[in-house]
């Protein structure tokens, strides 16, 4: 196949102005915006999964700690092999 003897088009104005970035207090405002969007939103994300979890794990942690309390074997039992019969 041949090479294309057609020259490539002009690259648009904005690839050959010089690149601005922001000052210093613009993107100190621009940080300041995402923590007042960003914080609240974990905040409810917190209370929708993860305050759940941890109050099942806690909840099941409790009742499988009081049942080890409440059976009336020696603890040391309870690592010992069992026979089965």
């Amino acid at each position: 196949m041949e090479p294309s003897s057609q020259a490539a088009p002009p690259l648009p104005d904005h690839f050959h102005s010089p690149m601005l970035h922001a000052g210093f207090w613009q993107r100190f405002a621009a940080y300041l915006i995402d923590c007042l969007i960003l914080i609240p939103a974990f905040f409810v994300l917190e209370f929708v999964l993860v305050i759940p979890l941890v109050a099942a794990d806690a909840s099941s942690t409790r009742s499988s700690s009081w049942r080890c309390l409440s059976s009336r074997s020696s603890p040391r039992s309870r690592f010992l092999p069992t026979r089965i019969t």
